[in-house]
C-alpha cells in the first residue's frame, strides 16, 4: 500500500476478493469456518492455547497445559515442524471455544452464586 497522494492499484476484481464479497454467502461462511478450524488445529499442536474445547474439567486442564512459559512452543516439537505448521495459518480466524470447562458446574452452582446471578445457569 502506498501513502497518499499516490493511488493504489484497484485489486477488487481479484479471485480472493470475490470469495469474501458477500460475508453472508454460504461459501464465504464455509471458507471462514474451514480456516478457523485449520488455524485452531495448528495453534493447538504448536502452542496449546487456553481456552480450548479440549479442556472440559480442571483435571483435563492440568494434563493439557504444557509445563513451559506462556506463549512458548510445546516441548518436543522441532523447529522445522513449527515453521511448516505456522506457514499454514491463514489470517486471524480461530474457533471460539464454547465448551471450555463446560463440565465444571461450580461456575454456576453453589452458595456463592445464589444471589449474584440467578439467570446465569439458564445460559450455560
Amino acid at each position: 500500500m502506498r501513502p497518499a497522494p499516490c493511488r493504489n492499484e484497484d485489486e477488487t476484481e481479484l479471485e480472493h476478493d470475490a470469495l469474501v464479497a458477500d460475508p453472508l454467502d454460504e461459501n464465504t461462511v464455509l471458507l471462514f469456518q474451514k480456516t478457523a478450524i485449520e488455524n485452531r488445529k495448528i495453534f493447538t499442536e504448536i502452542f496449546r492455547p487456553v481456552p480450548t474445547n479440549l479442556v472440559r474439567t480442571w483435571a483435563a486442564y492440568d494434563n493439557y497445559v504444557p509445563k513451559v512459559k506462556t506463549g512458548h512452543v510445546v516441548p518436543g516439537v522441532d523447529l522445522q515442524r513449527v515453521k511448516d505448521r505456522l506457514a499454514g495459518v491463514r489470517g486471524a480466524l480461530v474457533e471460539c471455544p464454547l465448551d471450555f470447562l463446560i463440565d465444571e458446574k461450580d461456575f454456576v452452582t453453589g452458595p456463592e452464586w445464589r444471589g449474584l446471578n440467578p439467570t446465569l445457569p439458564i445460559y450455560i
